[in-house]
């Protein structure tokens, strides 16, 4: 019977624990490329070569039990491990990779002990530092599980699956106090952590908010940039209550109805909570300053475009609302631009292209549009040929 079959049949893994034998199987993949013996031979002929030498050499045979880990073989694995322990009894490498090798046949009582016993060697070892932090997080120990994945985490910089293995467990929001503390600290995988999104399932990125808000009571708050990746990630995956939340609370704005009502800071194009900017042929939009100092937006048209030029998704609760739009500029440049909102499956709640010029207008959001766009609009008008249209600003109650 074959090493894997044997591990097929043992009951199946927890979700935390198949993320932790995913990150041990990266740093195995890592660490077996980093060996000189490995990787001076880039054929198929690199395993026979770390075999052969495996009976004189313990680096040979550590290189030929990690492959055969990576393979799937165990049993392979546990027989070359266990000829490189015969060189040396405290090599650390060696121990994880019986240990290793134990577990994917099955016998977790052994990889358990031998883990241990490995743990007792030092800290240089990733994929025992793993086995520990989910030994201690199932003791509900998370100082050491925080301790023992931070260790683990040093060790490989940056590497994704280590970041979903993170997230994953900060669902525990004990285990995510504890963390946030040693994140706090600035380890080197911090940016790469906080700014990653990749394939993170949602509820694993909205673990990471919970690091997100204790970072901001530790006074260490995640950066703009960092928090823009998450806030966009979850808006990709449907949980747009969940981003803006993060993105209001992070620029410490918790009663607006949308983000940068003075246009300060058009088109960085990072979050739908943003003004993103739509380019259109024949239009420029630029930021200038009134004699206040105050912040203009500054709209101009050849004439002949048509579409969106700036847009905003917000989340506007049903019921009646009123948007208020500070704008000047010659009358016939007001013919050519104008606001919209509409739900974001479709239905137009305003556009004032198509009413008569104000200050301020009335719409009504009805119970089924939860999310909406706000678009600033410019349609073609021969009339208005370089004509300009300058807003101060637009509020949405």
């Amino acid at each position: 019977m074959k090493s894997g079959d044997r591990a097929r049949r043992q009951p199946p893994l927890s979700r935390k624990a198949k993320l932790i034998s995913l990150a041990v199987g990266i740093i195995l993949a890592w660490r077996v490329s980093a060996i000189s013996i490995a990787a001076a031979h880039n054929d198929s002929n690199k395993d026979l070569v770390a075999a052969n030498f495996a009976g004189v050499s313990q680096v040979a045979a550590t290189v030929a039990a990690d492959q055969r880990i990576n393979d799937g073989d165990f049993a392979g694995a546990k027989a070359f491990a266990t000829n490189a322990l015969s060189a040396s009894t405290i090599s650390a490498a060696s121990l994880r990779d019986l240990a290793l090798a134990e577990q994917g046949i099955g016998n977790w009582q052994k990889a358990g002990a031998l883990f241990s016993q490995n743990a007792a060697l030092g800290w240089r070892d990733g994929p025992t530092q793993l086995w520990l932090a989910q030994i201690f997080f199932q003791m509900k120990d998370y100082s050491r599980a925080a301790e023992r994945l931070d260790a683990a985490l040093r060790l490989d910089v940056p590497n994704a699956a280590l970041y979903d293995v993170l997230d994953s467990l900060a669902q525990n929001q004990d285990f995510a106090v504890v963390m946030s503390k040693r994140l706090a600290l600035n380890p080197n995988w911090r940016h790469f952590y906080l700014g990653h999104v990749g394939n993170t399932p949602l509820p694993d990125l909205q673990a990471r908010v919970i690091i997100f808000n204790n970072l901001k009571k530790l006074k260490s708050q995640a950066t703009e940039d960092e928090i823009a990746r998450v806030t966009s990630g979850l808006a990709n995956l449907g949980d747009l209550a969940g981003a803006r939340n993060l993105w209001f609370q992070a620029h410490s704005d918790t009663t607006s109805s949308i983000y940068d009502p003075d246009f300060k800071n058009i088109g960085r194009n990072r979050v739908p909570f943003e003004w993103s900017t739509l380019p259109i042929l024949g239009t420029s939009l630029q930021i200038s300053s009134d004699s206040n100092g105050h912040a203009v937006l500054h709209a101009t048209t050849d004439g002949g475009a048509s579409g969106v030029l700036l847009r905003q998704t917000t989340l506007l609760k049903p019921g009646r609302h009123t948007l208020m739009v500070s704008e000047t500029g010659p009358a016939a440049a007001k013919k050519a631009f104008g606001w919209s909102i509409r739900c974001m499956k479709g239905k137009t709640l305003l556009n004032t292209l198509n009413l008569e010029a104000s200050s301020s207008y009335q719409f009504e959001v009805e119970p089924n549009c939860d999310a909406q766009f706000i678009d600033l609009r410019v349609t073609s008008n021969p009339d208005v040929a370089d004509k300009s249209a300058y807003f101060g600003g637009i509020r949405v109650e």
